[in-house]
């Protein structure tokens, strides 16, 4: 190899880590605007049926399985939503319930 394309091989190598440099910064970059997403939480709560409980006694593993679980749930934007969109559901279908003067059979 001549010392001409050693150099060139250097060249394109430092141009290659530099552009691999950027794209990690810039990754980066991305990444902070989700940070606040990780330390979302929701202010919901949940808790395991009674007979788990009881199970927790005898098994510790599950037991701190369940409260990673009913952590990340609390954490989860999806589930708040989902949450908020069945409790406008409920609330929506009272309402038309209570406004209903009358059924009426199409048939």
């Amino acid at each position: 190899m001549s010392l001409y394309q050693a150099k060139a091989a250097l060249q394109c190598s430092r141009e290659e880590a530099e552009r691999l440099f950027n794209a990690e910064l810039e990754a980066k970059k991305r990444a902070e605007k989700f940070k606040s997403l990780r330390d979302y939480d929701s202010k919901l709560s949940f808790s395991s049926l009674q007979y788990e409980k009881e199970l927790f006694t005898q098994d510790s593993v599950l037991r701190e399985k369940r409260n990673r679980w009913h952590q990340d749930l609390a954490r989860d934007i999806y589930v708040e939503e989902a949450v908020n969109v069945l409790r406008d559901l409920h609330q929506n279908n009272i309402k038309k319930k209570e406004s209903e003067l009358a059924s009426v059979n199409k048939g």
